[in-house]
């Protein structure tokens, strides 16, 4: 079977392609003098193969005369990489020569090399883009990075395609390393795509013109279906961190240039972390009507104990007026990140002494300036724990308005805490639903809240059978209910565990009538993300039951595409679904103090700590606040002040 996976190569030139004076060390009987003794071959379909002793680049030559089929290839032995004159860990024009002798015109062959017992122990098929119409001997060349642990080398020349004969000669490889850049290929203009992986469903096409980029080569991703087509940078293999510059705990600005050739939808970028970890997909906003060059940008943070990336740019999906896409793309680069800085305002901090009966009461501060005129003072604040806001604009007035909350869940055992009698490992009133066996499980060794959650993972195998796990809940057949024109905030918390090739995880919410059709309203599928080895909750405020809404149907699934081999996996865990209204009803205005106060605003990196201090003298600085571990948001702290020479700052430690 051809892998669905292609392309692939390892590196990237970076500057001329060795020296003129480097040795070029064929292959055994690379130049085919010895016919058919030196090669083996393998098909799986109709398949004529010669070895004529003239008409090659010169002299003899190979031949592939393919009709129909998966694949065909010839091979050489094994042959020790030092006597090609090869270290490994450094990368290497790999060449070949090839001319089409039969066929359509622009079509030809390709190359795959093999390191046996090495890891990766392949290339993956490297396609060339055609010079001219491909009916004349050219030289093909293919930078391919040595694996570190490469001691063998075996190289299979590929077939041209259905109804293709194709003539190969002088298969070898030049002795000079060369340079190798950061991103491999990161504008494209090595020919065919080379160094990024493929990988999609039968509605996605590649393709890699060499002009008409910005500028020069680019590539496209043309999509027809409601499948997705991606390509994963270096092979499928991470680029270290440390090659581009980068730190873990730090957040960078990823760019790439786009443009819509058809279709009105722009794709997007992931970010695969390694060992584990990905930033899920991320689609920007349309720049202007999407029809020229234009440079995308994508803030990241690496979480820390990442060593490793890879850069997945993302088709334009699927658009709803269903007309096919196709986005073209170039340049892909990483901004380092922006100075840390912190910011300091004053204002009022106002404060009072919430209800310690009901934890779960809202509360609301206000302020007026002429007593009279009340406004909010940020968003309400849930429960106890909190007693005290910022107020910048520093109002003479304040108060603050207590809310009784009376919870209506419509979700049944949103905690998973309660097996089924028939089937423990799915919770009650949720239908586990599965593919090739990879059923959500209920387990009970990590949970955000109470002790069970339900781990959703699912893993290819070789044949690259896409794979599917999904928990889900028919809120009504459950004994809950909706109410139809009633505002309704849905949510849950994940933890990532792993996200690898061509792995996505959505959640969908649908209003069902009674005769179980979709009415407007819902969400998704909508791609998520969890918290890198901690929960992390999702939410979708404000979602408004139809008015003949019966009840919601709510799904959350993990799945994998058409990709061979286990790097195309991935592994969370679901806790706490809630949907339900949530009906506020005013009590009373409670007391509020106001004193003079400063805040300090800073962005965060996730995973990294930050302390803010303050001091008299600027000489002895103190802590003031808890330690803030980053998320990536901007986060504050205020306290009251008296003092108006005091100064602050605030540490950052990785």
């Amino acid at each position: 079977m051809k892998p669905v996976i292609t392309h692939l190569a390892f590196g990237v030139l970076l500057g001329a392609a060795g020296s003129a004076h480097a040795a070029f060390n064929l292959a055994p009987d690379g130049d085919f003098s010895g016919g058919v003794a030196s090669w083996g071959e393998a098909s799986d379909g109709p398949t004529a193969f010669s070895y004529p002793a003239s008409d090659g680049n010169p002299d003899g030559h190979a031949r592939m005369n393919f009709t129909t089929g998966g694949f065909a290839v010839i091979f050489s032995g094994e042959v020790t990489a030092a006597s090609l004159g090869l270290v490994p860990g450094d990368t290497y024009d790999f060449k070949i020569d090839m001319k089409r002798f039969g066929g359509a015109a622009g079509t030809i062959g390709g190359l795959k090399i093999e390191f046996p017992g090495a890891t990766p122990d392949n290339t993956g098929d490297m396609r060339p883009t055609v010079i001219g119409s491909g009916s004349t001997w050219e030289t093909y060349t293919f930078p391919v990075t040595v694996p570190a642990n490469a001691t063998t080398v075996k190289f299979v020349p590929l077939w041209g395609g259905p109804d293709t004969d194709i003539g190969y000669d002088n298969v070898g490889v030049e002795a000079e390393a060369v340079t190798v850049a950061p991103i491999p290929n990161s504008d494209f203009e090595l020919p065919g795509g080379l160094f990024w992986a493929e990988g999609g469903g039968a509605e996605t096409t590649w393709s890699y013109p060499t002009s008409g980029g910005n500028p020069g080569g680019h590539g496209v991703i043309s999509n027809t279906g409601a499948g997705y087509g991606l390509w994963i940078s270096n092979n499928n293999n991470p680029i270290s961190l440390e090659s581009l510059g980068l730190q873990a705990g730090k957040t960078y600005t990823f760019q790439q240039d786009m443009k819509i050739l058809t279709g009105n939808r722009i794709g997007g970028l992931k970010v695969d972390f390694a060992p584990t970890g990905s930033t899920g997909d991320m689609f920007p906003d349309l720049i202007g009507d999407g029809t020229t060059w234009k440079t995308y940008s994508f803030e990241v943070a690496i979480p820390a104990g990442v060593t490793g990336i890879k850069l997945v740019p993302l088709w334009g999906k699927f658009p709803e007026d269903g007309q096919p896409n196709s986005v073209a793309y170039d340049n892909f680069r990483i901004q380092p990140p922006a100075p840390f800085m912190a910011s300091i305002s004053t204002g009022s901090v106002v404060s009072w002494t919430p209800n310690p009966e009901y934890p779960e009461d809202e509360y609301q501060p206000r302020r007026s300036f002429d007593g009279m005129t009340w406004e909010d003072v940020g968003p309400r604040i849930v429960g106890n724990t909190v007693s005290s806001a910022f107020d910048p604009l520093g109002a003479p007035f304040h108060q603050v308005d207590e809310y009784f909350v009376t919870p209506a869940p419509a979700i049944q055992n949103g905690g998973f805490e309660d097996p089924q009698s028939e089937d423990p490992l799915c919770p009650n009133l949720w239908t586990c639903v599965t593919n090739i066996a990879q059923a959500p499980t209920r387990i009970t060794t990590d949970a955000r809240t109470g002790t069970a959650s339900i781990r959703i993972r699912v893993q290819n195998d070789a044949t690259g059978t896409p794979n599917s796990s999904e928990i889900q809940q028919n809120v009504t057949n459950q004994g809950g209910f909706v109410i139809p024109g009633t505002t309704y905030d849905f949510s849950f918390w994940a933890k990532q565990v792993s996200s690898g090739t061509s792995y996505v995880q959505q959640f969908r919410v649908q209003w069902l009538d009674d005769q179980s059709g979709i009415l407007p309203g819902g969400v998704g599928f909508d791609n998520f993300t969890g918290g890198d080895g901690v929960w992390k909750e999702i939410k979708v405020p404000g979602l408004v039951a139809p008015p003949n809404a019966s009840t919601a149907l709510i799904q959350i699934f993990g799945a994998t595409g058409a990709v061979a081999g286990t790097d195309a996996e991935g592994e969370v865990l679901i806790d706490d679904v809630t949907m339900g209204t949530i009906s506020s009803t005013f009590f009373e205005v409670i007391p509020a103090n106001s004193a003079p106060g400063v805040s300090i605003s800073w962005p965060t990196t996730p995973g990294a700590s930050y302390q803010a201090k303050s001091s008299n003298t600027l000489e002895n600085f103190t802590n003031f606040g808890d330690p803030v571990i980053g998320d990536g948001d901007i986060h504050s702290v205020f306290e009251p002040v008296s003092d108006p020479g005091k100064f602050y700052l605030v540490e950052e430690t990785e």
